[in-house]
């Protein structure tokens, strides 16, 4: 964290503040379930609870982190460390969908918002290029009716609820079988490769994901003439399928569409043996 110094030359020190604390339990059942002649099966479980917490920030109130895997502050700027919560929070804006036809009208150089009852968020400081129909939507959460940095808030959380494991073994007869699971409950992945490479800003000649396809995202370009739309009623009619935003935004925007629930269970190995009868062994 950066305060100022005076007298060492130099204006800011890095110090190393606050708190955390971790508490949890930790469980392991083995049991036999079975114990016969010829079938014996063994079950063996475990499970692991973290609850994670910052307690104390030196008397600030929160720090923004920077995951710095792109040099657009307006993506990086994406974990909050903040008293009351986990480390590895995410912080960002809410997704809401995209903007359509109807929320704007042409002057005849530009798209003009809509002045109606309910309030349409300005977001053209993000949208940037793709400003009017089709532009990525985000939600105004300060109620100010402009997309700022105001408007980011906690929208995943890195740290499991749980974790943990379970094996079966079992024999029948001359046959045996051993499984092995493990899980993961509650944890969110920042998924960057949602947000690159749907975005078209810096790269425009590379590979996209396939969920913004010419069939699904929304298009400002005429199929039939080539030329850019400026007409609401044409611009409905060839995006009435679209399901996702247009790809030509200004910028990396980290919001809570490119955040996916982490939770998993997973088939880790399986052992299938056979014990030879004696009498051929012998």
């Amino acid at each position: 964290i950066d305060f100022p110094v005076s007298g060492s030359g130099y204006s800011t020190q890095i110090r190393n503040i606050g708190k955390t604390s971790n508490r949890g339990f930790e469980l392991t059942l083995n049991g036999i379930i079975i114990n016969k002649q010829d079938i014996k099966l063994e079950l063996s479980f475990n499970i692991s609870a973290n609850k994670n917490r910052v307690d104390d920030l030196g008397g600030l109130t929160n720090i923004i982190a920077n995951s710095a895997w792109t040099s657009d502050a307006q993506a990086s700027n994406d974990f909050i460390v903040k008293e009351g919560q986990p480390v590895g929070t995410m912080y960002g804006y809410v997704t809401d969908g995209f903007y359509s036809a109807d929320d704007f009208t042409w002057n005849g150089n530009s798209w003009i918002l809509k002045d109606t009852s309910v309030a349409i968020p300005d977001n053209k400081a993000i949208a940037g290029v793709s400003w009017g129909p089709g532009a990525l939507k985000l939600k105004d959460l300060n109620g100010d009716s402009t997309i700022t940095e105001a408007d980011k808030t906690i929208i995943g959380c890195a740290m499991p609820k749980n974790t943990g494991g379970f094996s079966i073994n079992a024999n029948i007869k001359n046959f045996d079988i051993a499984l092995n699971f493990n899980w993961v409950y509650g944890n969110n992945i920042y998924n960057a490769n949602k947000i690159e490479f749907t975005t078209v800003n810096k790269y425009k000649y590379r590979n996209m994901l396939d969920i913004v396809n010419s069939e699904n995202r929304w298009t400002n370009i005429d199929p039939v003439t080539g030329d850019r739309i400026n007409d609401a009623d044409r611009l409905k009619e060839i995006n009435s399928d679209a399901t996702i935003w247009s790809p030509a935004i200004s910028k990396y925007v980290f919001h809570s569409w490119a955040v996916e629930d982490g939770s998993f269970l997973r088939l880790n190995n399986v052992v299938l043996g056979y014990k030879l009868p004696t009498k051929l062994v012998n």
